[in-house]
C-alpha cells in the first residue's frame, strides 16, 4: 500500500462517514444511492488507474 492508496482509502472513510451523518440529519436514504452507485465506482476506478501505473 503506497501513500496515495492509503489516503485514498482515508478519503473515502471520511466521505462515507458524512454520507451517514447526511442521512441521519435529512433522514432519507438518497445521499447513500448517491455514494453507492456515483462515488463509490469513481473512486474505485481511481484507485484502479492508481495502480496501473
Amino acid at each position: 500500500m503506497n501513500k496515495s492508496k492509503i489516503g485514498l482509502l482515508r478519503e473515502y472513510m471520511f466521505d462515507a462517514e458524512v454520507m451517514y451523518s447526511m442521512c441521519i440529519l435529512t433522514n432519507s436514504a438518497v445521499p447513500v444511492l448517491y455514494h453507492v452507485f456515483y462515488v463509490q465506482p469513481v473512486l474505485f476506478r481511481l484507485a484502479h488507474i492508481h495502480a496501473m501505473k
